[in-house]
């Protein structure tokens, strides 16, 4: 599908998958030399090698490299179910690709070299009907990072309709609990504080790979919350809901990052 002023392809995957001791992967080929690959890892991104190799990633590929007349260009792959990917680096006839590993189905928790027995029963991965949707993302240059970090968050979890009956209530029709003004920084969980006050712990990642400053509104609180992140850097705050209190870097146990853990007040 490619959608009206749309900037991607998006691939709706059906697979019915009945092989035993298979693998399967989809492949897309791209004219172009001297590439580099990167995937999303767990709050990043990291460099990969274009070796053909299986290489583990998260929600988003990429592929770049240059075009038949010197340009720099790639492209970003989104999926929201696989989690295996391969850059080839191409040869004599073919071009470079991604490849993502569509299924995979060995018998479940088998261990290399334990023999299969003949007459034994076993149960195979990756059985039956798949349903999952992939999203080709072209760009100039290289991968715009923090587009594709924004881009896979949004297809992996999707807005859910709720059904509610008509009553009077003081919410307004639209309200947002958070808004960041930098495109580069990127919410990744506004909770209570653990310790039942009504303090907020607001988690923040920086995804571009450079040093941001950015304000996040938390309208919930009628709080405003400045803040400095480093490139590729993860922080987390407790904003106390008494809006005369600051903010507190904390880490991810919800401690101050200047207190001392119980364990060290002891020795």
């Amino acid at each position: 599908t490619l959608g009206r002023d749309a900037d991607r392809v998006a691939v709706q995957v059906e697979l019915d998958w009945h092989e035993r001791a298979h693998l399967l992967k989809l492949r897309w080929p791209l004219a172009l030399t001297d590439c580099a690959a990167e995937t999303e890892i767990p709050y990043g991104s990291t460099p990969r090698p274009v070796d053909g190799g299986e290489e583990p990633g998260r929600s988003w590929v990429d592929l770049s490299g240059t075009t038949a007349d010197g340009r720099r260009a790639g492209l970003s792959l989104v999926n929201d179910a696989k989690h295996g990917y391969d850059f080839s680096p191409g040869s004599e006839g073919r071009s470079p690709s991604i490849g993502v590993t569509a299924v995979r189905s060995p018998v479940f928790a088998w261990h290399d070299p334990t023999p299969l027995e003949d007459d034994g029963v076993y149960v195979h991965q990756d059985q039956g009907l798949q349903r999952w949707t992939v999203l080709l993302v072209p760009h100039d240059g290289g991968p715009d990072r923090p587009a594709l970090h924004r881009l896979a968050a949004e297809l992996g979890m999707r807005p859910r309709a709720m059904l509610e009956g008509f009553h009077d209530g003081p919410s307004s029709p639209t309200a947002s609990f958070v808004a960041v003004d930098h495109p580069a920084v990127l919410v990744t969980a506004v909770k209570t504080a653990e310790d039942g006050d009504r303090d907020l712990v607001v988690r923040a990642l920086e995804t571009s790979g450079e040093a941001v400053r950015a304000a996040i509104d938390l309208p919930v609180v009628g709080r405003r919350l400045e803040i400095e992140l480093p490139p590729h850097a993860l922080r987390t705050w407790r904003v106390p809901a008494d809006p005369s209190a600051p903010a507190v870097p904390v880490d991810l146990i919800e401690w101050p990052l200047d207190a001392v853990a119980p364990w060290e007040e002891h020795g």
